[in-house]
């Protein structure tokens, strides 16, 4: 919807300066010049601001649609897409001191440091001058800047949810409602992000040591107990990974995003297990993690690996697709990748599977994700 709305506004933008050309019409390639800038420096705020406040930032994603880049600053992973209508940033805590308002902070940041640019372009340009129809080119491009920041402001302050992610203004007022489920996790999340990558290149052991590590400091902290579980079986342990799945099922007063997530891990277990016994109830559970939580994308691609593993390929090619549309953070659009090509190769669609392939190729050099394309 964003892009075909975004279209239609360059399509008008470009008839109407084509028709009697004049400076003031200027402003409308300007607008469409200074956005990209301007979603560098919302973002940018996001993760300044997280850094500031001794969070960690996992992801900076620029723009929508096809990855043209990736690269890595420090632990922060960057990547860029081909139109740069919106973007957003993977903050997490180190510690849960604070952190609703913490929270409430970094969504605000965005939207602060449009507003900062704004107020600079005021002082340097004089507020008066800002605000009156002018035929100078440097005074138009400079109003422009100032209109592009005064739509992000008001566009993200607005609460709402239309790209299927809450908008900074939505963020800000659910903050003060976070569960300490949510915490929990979020505090996890640096960890189950690495975690989940060394699966991805094959190295479980190393997945198994960096969440012994994690535990060592948050002995309490529920999803990293379910990853340990998967890497527990992804290195040879099936028993002593699901007997803690068991376990934590057993624990009196799980919250219900925990016990969903568990749900989650007994599947990805079984799907790191490669033990086709289990497939049936590991799609179960899967099934049943995604009915309570179905805009959760990582649910949806176990779900689509296991529908694959049961070669219920026209489900598990929708399942997939949906979890794509829905993946935010980029190495889970590279699983999604790598089981699309599977279920094309295995549909006989050979072009298709081809394709995917050659985009995953470019994103990532993960073992395991490319060895499940090889054939492709």
């Amino acid at each position: 919807m964003a892009l075909s709305f975004a279209l239609v506004v360059l399509v008008l933008f470009a008839l109407e300066m084509c028709h009697d050309l004049s400076p003031p019409k200027l402003s409308m390639l300007f607008v469409v010049l200074a956005w990209l800038p301007m979603l560098v420096v919302h973002e940018l705020g996001h993760a300044l601001v997280a850094r500031l406040l001794g969070w960690d930032v996992l992801a900076v994603v620029i723009g929508y649609g096809p990855e043209i880049a990736r690269f890595r600053v420090g632990r922060t992973l960057v990547a860029l897409r081909a139109i740069p209508i919106e973007g957003h940033v993977l903050p997490t805590p180190r510690s849960l001191r604070l952190a609703r308002l913490k929270c409430a902070l970094v969504y605000a940041a965005g939207p602060v440091a449009e507003l900062l640019v704004i107020i600079a372009v005021g002082v340097g340009l004089g507020f008066e001058v800002l605000l009156t129809r002018s035929t100078d080119l440097t005074v138009i491009a400079l109003q422009s800047v100032a209109l592009v920041g005064a739509i992000g402001v008001v566009f993200n302050l607005a609460p709402h949810a239309l790209s299927g992610a809450a908008s900074d203004g939505l963020g800000i007022l659910a903050s003060a409602g976070l569960t300490q489920a949510a915490l929990e996790h979020s505090l996890a999340l640096p960890y189950l992000s690495r975690a989940e990558h060394a699966l991805d290149c094959d190295d479980a052991r190393a997945g198994h040591a960096l969440v012994k590590e994690a535990l060592a400091v948050h002995p309490d902290n529920v999803p990293l107990s379910i990853m340990l579980a998967r890497c527990e079986v992804a290195t040879g342990d099936m028993e002593q990974g699901l007997a803690r799945l068991e376990a934590l099922r057993m624990r009196a007063g799980m919250p219900e995003a925990f016990e969903t997530l568990r749900l989650h891990g007994a599947a990805a277990a079984v799907l790191e297990s490669g033990d086709a016994s289990w497939l049936e109830d590991a799609a179960g559970a899967a099934r049943a993690a995604v009915e309570r939580s179905p805009q959760q994308p990582e649910y949806l691609v176990t779900l689509g690996a296991l529908q694959l593993q049961l070669r219920q390929l026209q489900r598990a090619e929708e399942t997939l697709q949906t979890a794509y549309r829905l993946a935010r953070e980029p190495l889970l659009e590279d699983r999604c990748l790598s089981y699309l090509a599977a279920v094309a190769h295995e549909r006989g669609q050979v072009e298709q599977a081809r394709l995917l392939a050659q985009a995953l190729s470019a994103r990532t050099r993960c073992a395991r994700l490319l060895a499940r394309v090889q054939r492709c």
